[in-house]
């Protein structure tokens, strides 16, 4: 039975995680204080809090619709005079 395009690419990719982590693994036998400096690196940025997105609700997005339109308005007709 022929491998899908998908298995293919999948098998694929195992490959070459799997040459990555050997190339990492000389690296950090030959550079070891560089290997310390990246595991400090990556525990910092994962301890590091998300930001929420603000999400408005139908009102306010309708209150803001509303004020924009007015601002608009007016700065059309502050234009033609």
């Amino acid at each position: 039975m022929p491998l899908t395009i998908r298995e293919l690419a999948r098998l694929g990719a195992q490959h070459r995680v799997e040459e990555l982590r050997n190339e990492l693994a000389r690296l950090t036998k030959e550079f070891p204080d560089v290997a310390s400096d990246v595991a400090r690196t990556d525990v910092a940025r994962d301890a590091a809090p998300k930001a929420k997105r603000f999400q408005m609700s139908a009102a306010q997005r309708k209150a803001v619709s509303v004020r924009m339109k007015r601002y608009w308005a007016s700065r059309r007709a502050s234009k033609s005079k």
